[in-house]
């Protein structure tokens, strides 16, 4: 059980703090569950701060010393982002998850318990590459869409069947998939797979919303381990 002391405007000022310092950009998940923060749950204020963050390094090396965008401000601009990010790096993304607690103001102190993290087995990491790999390769008709509009679920335990795993970008798929919707992915295979059964990894859905808004080219692949 992981006891949150910090309140919002604390956590920001930690987390931008640690990250003019450091070389890496922790999730808000990771952050939480190794500092004892209370970042909220918000993919699109991450890949957001990700992004300049990546900027102002590349200008002005470590420590960074140029502005930052601000935290507070980019959270209370989604107040639709109610719950405190897990500290896991991998979480699961669903609507039902606004009914647990409201976004703390920022001056008002938050405790709350919350389960222990969840990480993805080491397989999933040492495969991944090797998925992608045999994706590129792949013959099948049902993995090749125009402009690479296919989003890959790489499980932890290798599977061959892509097209079990994979589903086409759609309205629909990206509501789901940023938990704005609870529809269903219809995958290439003609299955249905209902969110509720997985948990997606953080990082890999950051940087998918993030390459989307950049319009970079898909495929997209993002990790998952089964619930």
């Amino acid at each position: 059980m992981y006891i949150m002391s910090l309140n919002l405007e604390e956590s920001c000022k930690k987390y931008v703090s640690y990250c003019r310092r450091n070389k890496d950009c922790p999730t808000f998940e990771e952050f939480n569950a190794n500092h004892y923060t209370n970042l909220p749950h918000d993919p699109d204020t991450y890949s957001y701060f990700y992004k300049q963050l990546a900027i102002a390094k590349k200008n002005t090396g470590l420590p960074v010393t140029r502005r930052l965008p601000s935290l507070m401000k980019r959270f209370k601009n989604h107040m639709d982002i109610p719950n405190q990010a897990i500290p896991s790096p991998s979480v699961q993304i669903r609507p039902a998850l606004k009914a647990l607690c409201k976004m703390p103001t920022d001056s008002t102190p938050m405790s709350m318990s919350i389960r222990a993290p969840l990480v993805l087995p080491k397989s999933a990491l040492v495969s991944f590459e090797d998925y992608k790999k045999r994706i590129f390769e792949s013959k099948s008709i049902l993995l090749k869409v125009k402009g690479g509009l296919l989003v890959h679920l790489v499980p932890a335990t290798f599977s061959s069947d892509f097209e079990k795993k994979a589903c086409k970008l759609t309205k629909k798929t990206w509501d789901t998939l940023r938990g704005k919707s609870e529809a269903p992915l219809k995958m290439r295979d003609g299955s249905m797979l209902n969110m509720s059964t997985i948990q997606l990894d953080q990082s890999d859905l950051a940087l998918f919303i993030n390459d989307r808004k950049n319009k970079k080219d898909g495929p997209y692949f993002i990790r998952y381990v089964d619930n």
